[in-house]
């Protein structure tokens, strides 16, 4: 009885992947606040994995497939890495490696989300711990109950909380859109949709978060309408870029960045965010190019980057862990064969998911390519395909989008 009560709520049957189904939705939910709580169900879910023979089996058979292999190699890249770093002892270097540990969730992620009725249990995970911040932060705003973080803060940070309200906002509408909900159950959800994406535009001052925003909304208009579709995701962004310029929060963080951006050149420019990442990216560009093949070393960015503006006065010569640019960091630190390895992924991963789009028949192909397409342009300005929220949400979800599907399905097809 229990075994079919966990079938109906979209968990495997056999026993052992609902499990890990179950660790894994538990993961995303945890990564929000319970840092703790997120290695321990993680070091549970890889002994679940190394004990259980099925487990064990599907997570060989998924290790064969090219997107796991490139990852692996990067993987590899960076534990070489280590090698060569010149000023960073050993313990920093291991914790640089092991911080990318979030990459085993994807082949794990790969093996056990294959049957299109347990995909969308990673998206009522992501709704569900998102709409409990989101309520908690509006009433935080109404002064209603004392918050331990200011309301924009909530969920990690702006950028975080950003990110995570615009990707449960549309994981909702895609579920509204492709199942049957009840009357009851649609304004309520309308509701959630709203209270997201308003705590984003009258709270929210992270830029990422808007950026996030704005390519779901545009894959949200592709999948809605069955003609003129380039001309509807156009207007789609165009409307919600509007709306972003009218709300007198994020239009003025906007023009902030932008000023930023113009003024940094200047010498008697005061610290900023996009100030601090201008001159980040072009020390970044410097220190590429003194060891362009092999990197300073996983751990030693760090390091060889105080060394670089040692002579610098002022906040330009301030130590910097993360030059805040996905991609000129992993070169950077890394070096270049692990840069290449990265980005085969992304185009790879990439080009699956339009595979599914027009070969398998599923609209999951269209999440995939969203949670891409606004990771890899936040990657221009952020991080987040490392960083430990907006890391596993990219992964886990990705990953489950993308696993291989048997015929049968809760989801319908959009026509692309």
């Amino acid at each position: 009885m229990q075994t079919l009560h966990l079938q109906r709520l979209g968990f495997d049957s056999h026993r052992a992947v609902a499990w890990a189904q179950l660790l894994i939705c538990l993961d995303l939910i945890f990564m929000t606040r319970a840092f703790a709580l997120v290695s321990l169900t993680e070091a549970i879910l890889w002994l679940s994995f190394a004990i259980n023979r099925e487990l064990r089996e599907r997570f060989i058979a998924v290790l064969t497939d090219i997107k796991v292999v490139l990852l692996g190699g990067f993987l590899l890249t960076i534990g070489v890495a280590m090698v060569w770093s010149e000023y960073a002892p050993w313990s920093e270097r291991f914790e640089e490696w092991w911080s990318w540990r979030k990459l085993i969730l994807f082949p794990m992620v790969l093996a056990v989300f294959q049957k299109r009725e347990s995909k969308s249990l990673v998206l009522w995970s992501v709704i569900a711990i998102s709409t409990v911040f989101m309520a908690l932060s509006w009433l935080g705003v109404a002064e209603l109950i004392e918050l331990d973080r200011p309301p924009d803060y909530l969920l990690e940070n702006d950028v975080t909380q950003g990110i995570m309200f615009s990707a449960a906002a549309f994981f909702l509408w895609m579920l509204m859109r492709e199942m049957t909900f009840p009357l009851w159950a649609q304004v309520i959800a309308w509701i959630i949709i709203s209270g997201l994406v308003l705590n984003i535009l009258m709270l929210l001052t992270g830029r990422s978060g808007y950026v996030f925003l704005l390519v779901v909304s545009a894959v949200a208009m592709w999948v809605h309408f069955d003609r003129w579709r380039w001309v509807a995701s156009g207007i789609g962004m165009a409307v919600v870029a509007i709306v972003l310029m009218f709300s007198s929060v994020t239009r003025d963080a906007i023009l902030q960045g932008v000023n930023e951006i113009q003024t940094v050149s200047n010498q008697d420019a005061e610290f900023s965010s996009m100030g601090i990442r201008m001159v980040m990216w072009e020390n970044s560009i410097e220190m590429i190019s003194r060891s362009p093949l092999l990197g300073t070393g996983t751990g030693d960015f760090r390091h060889a980057y105080a060394d670089l503006v040692s002579e610098v006065e002022g906040w330009r010569g301030m130590d910097v862990e993360d030059p805040h640019q996905q991609y000129l960091h992993i070169w950077a630190e890394h070096g270049l064969i692990a840069l290449i390895l990265f980005l085969m992924f992304l185009y790879v991963a990439g080009r699956q998911a339009c595979q599914i789009l027009t070969g398998e028949k599923t609209n999951f192909g269209y999440i995939a390519l969203a949670m891409l397409l606004a990771t890899c342009l936040n990657g221009l300005v952020n991080g987040h395909f490392s960083s430990f929220v907006e890391g596993r949400l990219f992964w886990i979800i990705f990953a489950a989008m993308i696993a291989s599907q048997p015929s049968s399905g809760s989801l319908r097809h959009t026509t692309p």
